[in-house]
């Protein structure tokens, strides 16, 4: 079809058989009402590159381009004029729920949003490289993928953006939703990630291929294709367990593949390279496009396809069978907001400091003590009813404690100073003054000594205990005594929490998606599995199988088999949960930002609410003789809830 422009054309939107925008290199914009027999020159003089271009059925809209540029358009496209963006990023695309509302994303993490289709803020960049692609399910829940393997989810329209993944040797191209909990990720080097939790956690396909993948496309939660550089196509029919690649015909890089159903079927690409099938991708066929240009995107109109490319192309293809419909974006309903236990309320303890508990550790359903910031310590001997200030000989954070008896007890300092008392407290003693470890990091070719910075200490039994911190840091001491060594972690993750459920299986999680297991008490450390980005804080196993794992805006998982795979679950929160504990395979509690606490009653399944009285983050949660819950947290915060004797 003849443009009358010989300007780059990047993107293209349709919203019926007849109405089309296509925007490129210059500030192009073209529109036809006519299917393409008639493309008019809209504008051609903003200098700027144009990249993205959606329209609403009211004929609202805006396009997208290179220095932050955002035009708007409120007569489908006849006349437009500049918005202020706010950024001199570039803008690689624009997503629209609505003629209000919308986003567009670009160069350095750039994320904008208007909600009146006027004013535009920044809600996200100048924190990464590219962003490539953007799909909303509604207004609230969205992903925006790009460089560095970057995938960044929002649930409450973008006020916060969650890093789902990223930091990855990976360049993430295009991305494709076809609910809210199942989703694909394609890229470089032959990169395809899925996730059917939201992105909650993201598991590696297979894909057999190392090329460039621009383009994903799924029908259903099952059949799917891809493709990309030299003229690779994938498909699936069991949900990208299995991809098979499908002989396309062609060497050249394929751009953009759409399928109306799993029969019917194009892809475009370089060299002017047009592809259809009918028989869901078992035979290619070549097609004239009447061009050799790079052709970038692809449109779908009623009994017809338009394309568009470089150096102004414009190609219209019909296929008989073809959807009589334009492309529709997928919209799914709001998440309802998870209920209320409306009979349970937790019991606040009033304590004599502010400082921010962080471990506690009970001989008996009586005698406690509980540990936290700048020295705290506290005693308690009515069950954590009231509770006493200990004299703690230094101002150093306090990361874990342990009594075996009303007398003994060790507390280990942020770092690494380590406590004990023979007297229940009333005395504090400092064992590895003069011999406190070190932690040795390497730079610039040399090496030096720094105090460590531990985060969490436990103690399965008796007097055997393990640390850990920053960097990979992992402490074990075997015997109570003032001599901790160092254990090799083989990682460089900020390790939050470590549990044993004896001398030999322990687990640790930290930063980045983390999980650490040993089987040998620590001699050697091994990762498993996550599929996650996310930082993890807290976890707890209640057997040599069974745990759990929380961390950073809502995520929770869980293994059946020691962590040999973990599952997400679902919390409906994206608050950060801290700490987890369950009294049995059924019944546990989370806690988390501003008294946040979690129930379950069916293995974490499903989670509602308790009323915990408090807007503090609470930090720690333990399990109190038989029929008593007790969490801890910021400025001092207890609160314990009565559970009558559950076992």
């Amino acid at each position: 079809q003849k443009t009358n422009t010989h300007s780059d054309l990047i993107s293209i939107y349709a919203i019926d058989q007849n109405n089309v925008w296509a925007v490129g290199a210059r500030g192009t914009i073209l529109y036809t009402k006519d299917g393409g027999k008639n493309w008019n020159i809209l504008s051609e003089n903003t200098a700027e590159p144009l990249k993205g271009v959606d329209i609403a059925q009211s004929g609202r809209g805006w396009a997208v381009g290179e220095r932050g540029t955002i035009l708007r358009t409120d007569d489908s496209g006849r006349t437009w004029r500049r918005q202020e963006s706010g950024t001199v990023a570039g803008l690689n695309k624009i997503f629209a729920i609505s003629d209000q509302e919308a986003w567009a994303i670009g160069e350095s993490g750039s994320i904008l949003h208007t909600a009146d289709g006027e004013k535009w803020s920044v809600q996200k960049g100048n924190d990464w490289l590219g962003l490539h692609d953007v799909q909303f399910l509604n207004k609230k829940i969205g992903w925006a993928v790009g460089d560095l393997g970057g995938i960044f989810f929002t649930n409450d329209g973008g006020q916060h953006w969650i890093e789902q993944q990223g930091l990855k040797f990976q360049s993430l191209f295009s991305s494709c939703f076809v609910s809210a909990e199942d989703g694909w990720a394609v890229g470089w080097p032959g990169v395809i990630l899925h996730t059917k939790d939201g992105g909650m956690t993201w598991e590696n396909q297979t894909s057999g291929v190392y090329d460039e993948l621009y383009s994903v496309h799924f029908i259903d939660n099952q059949n799917g294709w891809v493709a990309g550089q030299y003229g690779t196509i994938l498909r699936t029919n069991d949900g990208g367990r299995t991809w098979k690649q499908q002989n396309s015909g062609t060497d050249a890089t394929l751009r953009k593949i759409y399928f109306v159903d799993s029969s019917i079927g194009m892809a475009v690409g370089d060299r002017g390279t047009l592809l259809t099938t009918e028989d869901g991708g078992n035979t290619w066929k070549k097609q004239n496009s009447g061009t050799t240009e790079r052709i970038r995107d692809i449109s779908v109109g009623e009994n017809k396809l338009i394309a568009v490319g470089d150096n102004g192309v414009a190609i219209e293809y019909k296929i008989p069978v073809i959807t009589k419909k334009p492309q529709k974006k997928l919209f799914v309903e709001e998440p309802e907001p998870i209920p209320y236990e409306s009979d349970v309320k937790w019991d606040i303890v009033k304590t004599p400091v502010d400082a921010n508990l962080r471990d506690l550790s009970f001989v008996d359903n009586k005698q406690g003590w509980c540990i936290g910031d700048n020295g705290t310590i506290l005693q308690t001997t009515d069950g954590g009813n009231t509770w006493e200030v200990q004299t703690c000989p230094g101002n150093v954070n306090l990361v874990g404690v342990h009594f075996i008896s009303p007398k003994i007890g060790w507390i280990m300092a942020e770092d690494a100073t380590f406590l004990a008392t023979s007297d229940g407290g009333k005395k504090w003693v400092i064992l590895n003054e003069k011999n406190r470890p070190m932690m040795i990091v390497e730079e610039n070719f040399s090496s030096r000594k720094i105090p460590y910075n531990l985060k969490h200490a436990f103690f399965p039994i008796s007097n055997e205990g393990w640390a850990v911190g920053q960097y990979g840091a992992i402490l074990h001491n075997i015997d109570g005594g003032p001599v901790w060594t160092d254990q090799d972690s083989e990682s460089n993750a900020l390790l939050k929490r470590v549990q044993f459920i004896d001398e030999k299986n322990g687990w640790i999680v930290g930063s980045w998606g983390t999980i650490l297991y040993t089987t040998n008490g620590g001699a050697s450390w091994n990762p498993q599995t996550s599929n996650s980005g996310y930082d993890l804080e807290g976890l707890h196993f209640i057997n040599a199988n069974e745990g759990w794992v929380v961390g950073k805006n809502g995520i929770i998982l869980r293994t059946k088999n020691g962590g040999l795979t973990w599952s997400s679950q679902k919390s409906g929160v994206i608050d950060n949960l801290y700490s987890v504990y369950f009294i049995n395979e059924k019944e546990g509690w989370i806690v988390g930002d501003k008294g946040l606490i979690l129930h379950t009653i069916d293995s974490g399944i499903s989670w509602k609410r308790q009323n915990s009285g408090i807007d503090k983050d609470l930090y720690n949660i333990v399990r109190v003789g038989k029929d008593l819950i007790i969490a801890i947290g910021a400025d001092g915060t207890i609160v314990k809830l009565k559970i009558e004797g559950n076992v």
